[in-house]
């Protein structure tokens, strides 16, 4: 294939990544088997039919800036991010990852269901295992038992039901004795017992001690049932520690000594957990991960050697059980303060970020945050990445217009602010067929259709209406304010709806959309305003409605009512377009009191300085203390300097930005 050629594959590569299409695989099908074509004229023929197809795809995502326009701008570059060992997205064609040092500071993945987490913490956990990094995941669901053996075949899959273990047996470097007190711990957290049944368990324990018994579960059980219950309230006792003794007795801690966990924990396992109990799950999974916390010496520099998943970290921990078990910290939160340092790294996953305990979200420094809805999980995110409100706000929109790929939330710990990743979605084969990868073959792309064009309705649905009675009466307002305003009467409400409801009701000439510059360069708010047929519907259908507060354009009318709430919110009486003798100002405030203060704030929209000379003429002559007047920029701001007289001090130039 000649040189030419490949550059022309490379443009419609570029092509499809511009239109969202870069992971459609009949889109890269069809780029990669140009060469494969047997004559040039069918290559050039196949190439204008691709260029065609994408480019007005490309153009449009461009020019709406689908692609580049969201509140985490800009984006970190190459040169900004270290090199990495395990890939965690794209930003476009940027790799970015982390070190495998970095799974022992830990790693939380937080999203609602059916958003990716488990195909992501995949994908993790295959390149772990690539660079020779065991694995261990506590499987509530059976997920990963179901795929990830299809990713790696080394991976080894027990069930509960096949593990053997003796939760008497210490680890090497600790004696019985130490042990047992890491044992009373758990039992403490799992079954919630007090001091009175954590006595009994270890008066068995010593009476076992005693009599020279091999001490194992069979032993223990054997003895708990042998010795008399004298006194009803050593009775209550024994009646609470059966819970323990019948976690015990099946066939997974009936035996003497069990599995290896030292060899265990050198390969990747997942303990498929799903049919268990809930009290039963959290001591099964206390007891394998306080042996390996307990079994590895404190030193510092030390090396990633085994990282544990927890998915649903609910499951695992929640305030209410901690509070009851009095406990003075449960064996997650300390094995996540105190891990680092004995090689163990960790994978925290949950639906909900705010079910993070305040431990976890300190010592976890890379942070996986996938589109979340609920507003106080992004408060949440808000406070513990230092974000704004509009950042805040976009996480409910982060899979918005990205398409079979993932869009992310991410904090890695070699680069200071957090930044958006693409994440691509993972086909992995089920991992009870097997599959034979297909040959390549040339898919001819059909033509696209012509979109017919929707007839016009001559009734505007319920949804329709609803929504233009609240622009109606709430003027003035951004779309994401008019969804939010929507969404508390309506819960299904989103951004994608509300974008579909505002362009059929400007079809229908009910609505129109206004753009207000943000103050930032390229950025605007987008501001829906009813039409003259939008505000007769509404007095058709009796509802009140509200004109527009202000004068000049909507532009200027949107900058007066904030100016006008930001002062309300100070404390002021504040209104639009207020007279005091004569005059009208844009927006004018008055601070009670023995001595009022009444300031004449002018929107300074346009480059007439002489006009607004004379407005400070008469706002003097009217009455008012102190004129503001707000620009737009600072060059704005220093042609007004330039023009006002010096020594005034009854004017002030302000920036816009600062009154909103």
């Amino acid at each position: 294939m000649a040189a030419a050629d490949g550059d022309i594959q490379e443009e419609l590569l570029k092509l499809a990544q511009l239109a969202g299409l870069s992971q459609d695989e009949g889109i890269r099908a069809a780029i990669e088997s140009l060469p494969l074509l047997p004559s040039p004229e069918r290559q050039r023929t196949e190439t204008e039919k691709l260029m065609k197809y994408l480019s007005p795809l490309a153009a449009m995502r461009v020019w709406n800036g689908d692609a580049e326009e969201h509140p985490f701008l800009p984006q970190p570059e190459g040169e900004e991010l270290p090199e990495f060992d395990v890939l965690l997205g794209l930003i476009d064609d940027l790799k970015v990852g982390v070190k495998l040092e970095d799974f022992l500071t830990h790693v939380q993945v937080s999203g609602p269901t059916k958003k990716g987490k488990t195909f992501f913490i995949l994908s993790q956990l295959r390149q772990l295992i690539e660079h020779g990094v065991p694995t261990h995941i506590f499987d509530t669901q059976g997920d990963y038992a179901d795929l990830l053996p299809s990713m790696c075949p080394r991976a080894k899959v027990i069930r509960y039901q096949d593990m053997r273990r003796n939760p008497f047996e210490e680890p090497p470097n600790l004696t019985q004795d130490e042990w047992l007190q890491h044992v009373t711990n758990y039992l403490r957290e799992c079954f919630y017992y007090r001091d009175g049944v954590v006595n009994l368990f270890r008066s068995l324990c010593t009476q076992l001690r005693e009599q020279g018994l091999k001490f194992n579960a069979r032993t223990f059980v054997e003895e708990y049932r042998r010795v008399p219950r004298t006194v009803r309230r050593e009775a209550d006792y024994f009646q609470s520690l059966g819970r323990f003794v019948t976690a015990i007795s099946n066939p997974t801690y009936q035996c003497e000594s069990g599995f290896d966990l030292r060899m265990l924990s050198t390969e990747p396992v997942v303990f498929d957990l799903s049919n268990m109990a809930n009290d039963w799950r959290l001591f099964f999974i206390a007891d394998l991960v306080t042996w390996h916390h307990a079994s590895r010496t404190y030193r510092r520099n030390r090396g990633v050697e085994l990282v544990l998943v927890f998915d649903e970290l609910s499951h695992f921990y929640s305030e209410e059980a901690s509070k009851r078990s009095d406990l003075g910290e449960p064996f997650i939160l300390q094995m996540v303060r105190e891990s680092r340092k004995r090689g163990l790294g960790v994978i925290l996953a949950d639906q909900v970020y705010k079910n993070f305990h305040g431990t976890v979200r300190a010592n976890c420094q890379t942070k996986v945050v996938f589109e979340t809805i609920d507003g106080p999980s992004r408060i949440e995110v808000g406070r513990d990445l230092s974000l704004n409100q509009e950042q805040q706000e976009f996480l409910s929109e982060l899979s918005f217009n990205v398409q079979p790929q993932r869009r992310v939330l991410v904090q890695i710990p070699t680069y200071p602010k957090p930044f958006l990743l693409i994440i691509p979605q993972i086909e992995m084969p089920d991992s009870r067929q097997v599959y034979e990868k297909p040959e390549l073959e040339w898919v001819p792309l059909p033509e696209k259709e012509e979109k017919q064009e929707k007839p016009q309705h001559d009734e505007v649905s319920h949804e329709m209406d609803r929504y233009l009675a609240t622009v109606g009466c709430n003027p003035l307002l951004t779309e994401s304010e008019c969804d939010a305003l929507v969404k508390n009467y309506d819960p299904t409400h989103n951004k994608t709806r509300g974008t579909n409801i505002r362009k059929a009701l400007m079809e229908l000439g009910l609505l129109e959309e206004h753009k207000v510059p943000t103050m930032k360069r390229g950025r605007y708010y987008k501001v829906p305003v009813p039409t003259k047929a939008g505000y007769e519907r509404l007095s058709k259908r009796k509802i009140g409605f509200k004109t527009l507060e202000g004068n000049g354009s909507v532009q200027h009318k949107f900058y007066q009512r904030r100016v006008k709430e930001k002062l309300q919110k100070q404390g002021l009486y504040a209104e639009v377009e207020m007279i005091l003798r004569t005059k009208q100002v844009d927006v004018g405030s008055v601070k009670e009191g023995l001595l009022p203060r009444r300031v004449a704030y002018e929107i300074v929209w346009d480059d007439d300085l002489d006009k607004e000379l004379s407005n400070l003429e008469k706002n003097a002559i009217d009455g008012w203390d102190m004129t503001v007047f707000a620009v737009q920029n600072e060059e704005m701001r220093d042609h007004l300097n330039a023009v006002l007289p010096d020594g005034n001090e009854q004017v002030e130039i302000r920036l816009l930005r600062e009154l909103i």
